[in-house]
């Protein structure tokens, strides 16, 4: 007899016969699969080295872009938005200024009289204390290094440095 009969005396009820006459039992095929996928899909069982993992949190979503988060923005028009619980630290007038290191990627802002003055946020919410000024030297060299405009920084207050401390996100 030639291959196809020999496969063809093999085979069962659902069998697959390939194009190499070889025979495989489609109830067995399943079973491995099923088992691949349990294999695959438990437990994870190995070290984790949690530092090469991308966290989300309340810090990494949505509070650094409401109303409750500690942000600064800068626009490609050079507009420097400060978030309403930055903005709240100071008054309308206030004077600031933006340190930037070479990378662009960390931003601080302190009080200084030479600064920009603080403006309050145009804001539909009028209870808002967000604050804005601009910039354009800023968005000019963050493009220079790469970086697209509009960017935010998270930032938090450095009690050495006396100042507000980000990081690009």
């Amino acid at each position: 007899m030639g291959k196809l009969a020999d496969a063809l005396n093999q085979a069962v009820s659902n069998d697959v016969i390939t194009p190499n006459f070889e025979v495989y039992n489609a109830r067995e095929r399943e079973r491995e699969l099923e088992e691949k996928k349990a294999r695959h899909s438990g437990p994870v069982k190995e070290k984790i080295d949690l530092s090469l993992f991308e966290c989300f949190n309340i810090t990494t979503c949505h509070m650094y872009r409401t109303r409750h988060g500690l942000w600064i923005t800068v626009s490609k028009n050079g507009e420097v938005r400060i978030s309403h619980e930055i903005g709240k630290h100071y008054e309308v007038g206030a004077t600031v200024e933006l340190l930037l290191n070479r990378a662009g990627t960390i931003l601080v802002m302190r009080e200084s009289r030479n600064g920009f003055a603080l403006k309050a946020s145009e804001s539909d919410n009028k209870k808002s204390l967000s604050k804005r000024f601009n910039c354009k030297d800023i968005s000019t060299a963050l493009e220079k290094k790469g970086i697209q405009l509009p960017v935010r920084f998270v930032v938090n207050w450095d009690d050495d440095l006396k100042a507000w401390v980000g990081r690009l996100k």
